[in-house]
């Protein structure tokens, strides 16, 4: 199999996600509603609060001085675990795995250790996620919304032995980030993720793209200074942006054909194109997931991506 970060890894993985849907892959998954509006930090943050605007939409993201934001690919691929769990079991009590290899091995990620290997930047990255303070704010001229969540306010991650051949990690999502699963989480091909993982900017344009087309009726166009509100961050200059911006574009078209845009120097027209996972398959996925057994339905693996078991 070729290397995740190569040029036939990507073809290979455009090649399956084309020709079998993600519903035939068991690969549908989901992602909570901010994530499709608004990008996390892709890099490492100087300070401690964080903000994206989307029109009338801003988020916000807060944490502690002593333990930082949460940035990179780690984070976005635990929230897109979390969410699409809480999605399939309607539960917002969601367990972690055995140890920390097999929860890494369920999102498709190699387990490494030493100071520099990935269970060391993973956890980290984990314990940011969870310690910061998520603020979904919209506006106009005529009233102010703001809605406030964390991702849980009760977690283990230690995955510390209960029995000295049994161990246990678990979390609990936080009540309004539950509810806001269950009403507003948003369907997508776990397949593009995955193939996405070095690439954080490119997942986020993925997730954003597939809901925009949900929602479009009529060509639209949004200005790069749109995008670089919405997207951009450590981008010093905005050509900086913009061409890391079609560099993701680009990936994300390999592995989302559907979608219909082109790029101007005034910023990108979409035309009206099909969701990547249609909303009625999404439905024929939840009808199909049996909830009775344990309330739980983890990801099985299937090559080196997680996907749901039916």
């Amino acid at each position: 199999m070729a290397k995740k970060r190569s040029e036939q890894y990507l073809l290979d993985a455009a090649t399956d996600i084309t020709s079998r849907s993600a519903y035939e892959a068991e690969s549908i998954g989901y992602i909570p509603r901010f994530m499709a509006n608004a990008s996390l930090p892709t890099s490492r943050q100087s300070g401690n609060e964080y903000t994206r605007q989307n029109g009338r939409y801003k988020l916000h993201l807060i944490s502690p001085n002593d333990i930082g934001l949460p940035y990179g690919s780690y984070p976005r691929q635990v929230l897109i675990y979390l969410t699409t769990q809480a999605k399939l079991t309607s539960s917002s009590e969601i367990k972690l795995g055995s140890s920390q290899a097999s929860f890494l091995k369920f999102m498709g990620i190699h387990s490494s250790g030493g100071k520099t290997g990935t269970s060391v930047s993973f956890r980290e990255q984990f314990k940011r996620l969870l310690a910061c303070t998520i603020l979904w704010v919209s506006s106009d001229d005529a009233s102010w919304n703001v809605e406030s969540m964390r991702i849980s306010n009760n977690a283990t991650l230690i995955w510390e032995p209960v029995r000295l051949t049994k161990w246990k990690a678990y979390l609990k999502l936080d009540e309004s980030f539950f509810k806001d699963i269950i009403e507003n989480a948003v369907p997508i091909d776990l397949r593009v993720i995955n193939s996405c993982s070095y690439f954080p900017l490119a997942i986020d344009v993925y997730c954003w793209l597939t809901y925009r087309y949900y929602q479009m009726s009529a060509i639209q166009m949004i200005t790069w200074e749109q995008l670089a509100n919405q997207f951009g961050n450590n981008y010093s200059r905005e050509v900086n942006f913009k061409n890391q911006f079609i560099k993701a574009l680009e990936r994300i078209s390999l592995l989302y054909p559907a979608a219909k845009f082109s790029t101007t120097e005034v910023g990108i027209l979409l035309y009206p194109s099909k969701s990547h996972v249609p909303v009625k398959i999404s439905k024929k996925l939840l009808m199909s997931v049996d909830n009775s057994v344990n309330n739980q339905c983890y990801p099985r693996i299937k090559g080196d991506a997680f996907v749901h078991k039916r």
